[in-house]
């Protein structure tokens, strides 16, 4: 909210206009990390092309939040999805989540169901998943050819929210690792102590996984 009352008072939008219509810019967007209520207001403050959000079945309620995404869309504005895995922790699995997935009615990697959850909202344009490897890059493609907007059946929904009550309970800090907490003026590292943190929880307690 405070950097948006600061874009005004530099008149910043006037400026990417200008850079517009001499060619050096396309489109006009924003990324978003605030509240839904921030989200709004800088949503109706101008005519945008597009916003990148956080959105994952985790985050529906989260900074932007579903709400938000689905008021962007009616807008006619594209919407970029940033972080569909939770910064990777919706990769991660144990039996819990093997038994789920291994019972569904339809056969999907526990990295699928999560990036079909985002691709079934009509109002997402585009999906940016980190990859890491060749294979990575063919599954994503072939995961994402296998999606439509709103082709998820009530029973795949269900699996979806079974997973999201197993990674609700293992997740104890909604931290991505995105690193804008750092530099700590301390010295700490910050990302790394929530996900030990994180990991701890998802092995049990601290000893197990220190022991791991």
């Amino acid at each position: 909210k405070d950097k948006w009352e600061q874009i005004k008072e530099l008149d910043l939008l006037k400026k990417m206009e200008q850079a517009k219509a001499k060619g050096k810019i396309k489109h006009i967007g924003f990324s978003f990390h605030g509240s839904y209520d921030a989200f709004i207001e800088i949503i109706d403050s101008y005519s945008w092309d597009m916003t990148q959000i956080q959105f994952n079945y985790l985050d529906i309620n989260y900074q932007a939040t579903l709400k938000g995404l689905d008021y962007a869309y009616s807008k006619g504005i594209a919407v970029v999805i940033m972080e569909p895995l939770r910064g990777g922790k919706l990769a991660l699995s144990n039996k819990e989540i093997d038994d789920i997935i291994n019972s569904a009615p339809v056969k999907r990697s526990v990295v699928d169901w999560a990036l079909q959850f985002v691709w079934n909202h009509p109002g997402v344009s585009v999906v940016l998943s980190g990859m890491s490897n060749l294979q990575q890059v063919k599954e994503n493609v072939i995961n994402a050819n296998n999606s439509n907007p709103n082709s998820l059946t009530e029973d795949e929904l269900r699996i979806i929210d079974e997973l999201k009550e197993i990674y609700s309970s293992k997740i104890k800090v909604p931290c991505t690792n995105c690193q804008y907490c750092m530099p700590c003026e301390q010295g700490v590292d910050i990302p790394e102590n929530f996900n030990l943190i994180n990991h701890a929880a998802w092995e049990g307690s601290v000893q197990e996984w220190l022991q791991d």
